[in-house]
């Protein structure tokens, strides 16, 4: 699941590796694009099971008051996670809602590398060898 993935340890490896504001920028930019991308695969196929529901509904039509009631509570149901699911997009272009906890992971994993990757540096080893 998207935002079960280790953050903090990709953010960490990021900043071992590319140590700059840009990477981390592009980094956070891409998590981003990468969640709209997990919504919008989300959205369609919630939208698919809502037409096959309203399908299914029709051709049920006067069979069954309890069937018919059931598939309203999914219809409903369906309908919520999809404002749930664009809601979380729109929020996303600023950087808010479930996509934050991800970003926040990555950010201090990437200072965690860029730090790690300091001070494995010679120059911020003391002289030890006069």
């Amino acid at each position: 699941d998207f935002l079960d993935r280790n953050w903090n340890s990709k953010g960490q490896s990021d900043g071992f590796l590319k140590r700059s504001k840009e990477s981390l920028e592009l980094g956070k930019k891409k998590i981003v694009v990468d969640f709209r991308m997990r919504l919008s695969e989300m959205i369609e196929s919630q939208n698919a099971q809502e037409v096959e529901i309203r399908k299914e509904k029709m051709k049920i039509k006067g069979l069954s008051e309890s069937v018919e009631m059931q598939l309203a509570i999914r219809l409903e149901d369906i309908s919520q996670k999809i404002g749930q699911l664009n809601l979380q997009n729109q929020l996303s272009v600023d950087n808010e809602g479930w996509v934050s906890t991800c970003l926040l992971a990555y950010e201090m994993g990437f200072l965690q590398g860029l730090e790690e990757h300091i001070e494995s540096q010679s120059f911020m080893n003391p002289i030890n060898n006069l």
